[in-house]
């Protein structure tokens, strides 16, 4: 990918901090030297500094000398912190990693004419594959540096800001829920004798599998991927029968609602 002239602050190097880290490096989007690093974690923020080649830096520093800042802080920190840089920006596009803040709420804190993305990444960003959802407000003018940013941690979709809180119920949380199946198959497999070892193996596997069909199949339905492994009166529909019985389609129907109505929430403890 060819470099362009551009900085970029990270404020927040957790998992998805530093994964996007990484992502912008290997992929080439801009080069050690322009992205700064800012984290509370002293000990964290010096080892990633050290292991990256960027520089880490206080926000007074940071701010001023990035374009693009992102916040990659949990949604309880967001306004503290963005009372703290509000002052310092100028024409500065912030993009926020922040499950349920809008960029209203942003807005209101740094400015209403300041450029801001809202974005909603998943775990997937720590092995490149990441689905992440991006919202713009009108003032953004570059969109295609915030695409660069984000493709270089997976795949990247255009979503309007007012379905961002149903993403992150879906995508955002997404990773959680297959690995709750195969927790659960994981269990289930050991009670009927089989190794640990086997059964992680086949569930892994397993899941790729499918996740690979996922991909190539998209113009097929769910519904016509389930029926193309379970045969009438097999043992796929066995299990399927099941699942349905025990009304497994309105769980994942409330939990998802649940998972929805909570970054909803995360909006409101910002004044």
């Amino acid at each position: 990918m060819k470099n362009i002239n551009f900085s970029i602050g990270i404020i927040g190097c957790g998992n998805m901090g530093s994964a996007i880290l990484r992502g912008l490096l290997s992929k080439g989007v801009v080069h050690a030297e322009s992205i700064l690093l800012n984290d509370i974690d002293k000990r964290k923020l010096e080892d990633l500094s050290l292991t990256s080649g960027c520089s880490k830096a206080d926000l007074d520093n940071l701010v001023p000398n990035s374009d693009y800042i992102i916040i990659a802080v949990k949604p309880q920190d967001s306004e503290k912190l963005l009372k703290t840089i509000a002052s310092m920006t100028v024409n500065h596009t912030i993009i926020s990693v922040m499950a349920g803040i809008t960029i209203e709420k942003i807005s209101k804190i740094m400015g209403v004419h300041t450029p801001i993305v809202r974005v909603m990444p998943n775990m997937g960003a720590l092995v490149k594959h990441s689905m992440t959802a991006i919202a713009f407000n009108q003032y953004v003018s570059n969109r295609d540096i915030v695409f660069k940013i984000f493709s270089s941690i997976g795949s990247v979709l255009e979503v309007e800001e007012k379905d961002m809180d149903a993403v992150t119920a879906v995508s955002g949380s997404g990773p959680a829920y297959l690995f709750y199946m195969a927790s659960a198959c994981f269990e289930s497999a050991k009670k009927m004798g089989l190794k640990e070892s086997v059964a992680r193996e086949l569930i892994v596997e397993t899941l790729y599998g499918a996740s690979t069909i996922l991909r190539h199949e998209k113009i097929k339905s769910f519904n016509d991927l389930i029926a193309g492994v379970a045969s009438k009166g097999g043992t796929t529909e066995a299990a399927l029968n099941v699942f349905n019985k025990k009304g497994l389609n309105d769980i994942f129907i409330d939990a998802l609602s649940q998972a929805k109505k909570r970054s909803e929430e995360l909006n409101q403890k910002i004044v």
